[in-house]
């Protein structure tokens, strides 16, 4: 899945360069999070059973 999210990444940077790189801003802001959801990916790839980032906002939250 990761892979599949990889590509995808490098397509949406492809098709939207202009926009990203038409500002420093938009640059970082996209590879800012490319990087969370790179991370995401390789720490769902090491340990598949860690809870979700939904489940864990609902416990600090009650």
């Amino acid at each position: 899945m990761i892979f599949v999210f990889g590509v995808l990444l490098v397509i949406s940077f492809m098709r939207e360069k202009d926009k990203i790189l038409n500002k420093k801003v938009n640059f970082l802001v996209f590879l800012f999070l490319s990087f969370i959801g790179i991370m995401l990916g390789i720490i769902h790839q090491i340990y598949p059973y860690v809870p979700s980032m939904a489940s864990v906002l609902e416990k600090y939250i009650k």
